[in-house]
């Protein structure tokens, strides 16, 4: 099978997964969406999407007869395995930290490890957007998010 296969079945699981997780939390009407809305549209966009990769490559006549690693280099693996830990590590810190603290390591990890960077890209592109997200997130559209520790 190929990385196009594999791919949209990863994405395909992703989607179905996030479709399911979100029956817990209330979904709402269009008119006034609950907080499942949002997480269930994305899953189910991304699982309609990844189907539609999945047939293509399925039905594509453009078959090759020789297989094709997931992974081109060894540094694609890295930096997947890496952004995955990041995420991890991001999501179990929020709580903590709070959003802007977690927000600016996890885009500094992301433009230092991952990405590599210069120096004052990955201080102030992560502060820069961190900041950005925090303003629009919640001055401008009022949403709450994890103060953390500091309390902001």
């Amino acid at each position: 099978m190929n990385r196009e296969k594999w791919g949209s079945l990863i994405w395909l699981g992703a989607g179905i997964g996030i479709c399911i997780g979100t029956f817990n939390l209330s979904l709402g009407t269009m008119n006034n969406p609950g907080p499942g809305m949002f997480p269930f549209a994305a899953g189910a966009i991304l699982a309609i999407l990844s189907s539609i990769l999945l047939f293509r490559s399925i039905t594509s006549k453009e078959a090759t007869t020789q297989e094709e690693p997931f992974f081109v280099s060894a540094g694609g693996a890295r930096n997947a395995g890496l952004v995955l830990i990041a995420l991890l590590a991001y999501a179990f810190s929020m709580d903590y930290l709070g959003f802007v603290i977690s927000t600016t390591l996890f885009l500094a990890f992301l433009l230092w490890a991952v990405e590599p960077q210069r120096w004052y890209i990955v201080v102030f592109g992560s502060l820069f957007a961190a900041l950005l997200a925090y303003t629009v997130f919640k001055v401008m559209l009022d949403t709450s998010l994890p103060a953390g520790l500091f309390g902001f």
